[in-house]
């Protein structure tokens, strides 16, 4: 309980993942490869974003330690990270089934840090600005934050048109 409602009062701020996605390994071979690298776990203070869903088995991904669970049913859900772990630069952004995916120069596949607000693409939005700063902020720094939903400093400054009379 503490730390569901630490995600609700601050939107997870301070913890190392956002929230969960869901894994389709029929619609993305990314997610398939991001699946067969999850190990089994014990559930964890982590593991508590799942406390309102019906869960089969515990999973944690060994290169971000974020919890994943799947249902009885066989369905894979992962918390997405806040920050990536990485130790090499960004190699490949992979766009898919509705998720970001981002591989690095060393082959390590990761989900894109984000902070629950989503990252999405193809339309006029939030979404697409957001992904926009934080690739922007993963090829200067690989280890960079998740771009936050109030984060105004991080949107891009346009001038002003002089208004035409």
């Amino acid at each position: 309980m503490p730390v569901t409602l630490a995600l609700q009062w601050d939107g997870g701020r301070y913890f190392p993942f956002g929230s969960p996605n869901h894994l389709d390994p029929e619609q993305s071979d990314e997610a398939a490869e991001f699946i067969a690298r999850l190990e089994p776990a014990e559930p964890t203070a982590a593991a508590r974003a799942f406390d309102t869903w019906t869960i089969g088995e515990y999973w944690t991904d060994p290169a971000t330690d974020l919890p994943a669970i799947t249902t009885p049913e066989g369905t894979a859900w992962a918390a997405v990270p806040q920050r990536l772990p990485a130790l090499t630069p960004l190699s490949q952004v992979i766009l898919r089934d509705r998720q970001v995916w981002i591989r690095t120069s060393d082959g390590t596949l990761y989900l894109a840090p984000e902070d629950g607000s989503g990252l999405t693409w193809g339309y006029r939005g939030t979404g697409p600005t957001r992904l926009a700063i934080l690739l922007g902020r993963l090829l200067d720094d690989i280890n960079a934050p998740a771009v936050r939903s109030l984060d105004r400093q991080a949107l891009p400054q346009h001038p002003r048109r002089p208004r035409v009379e």
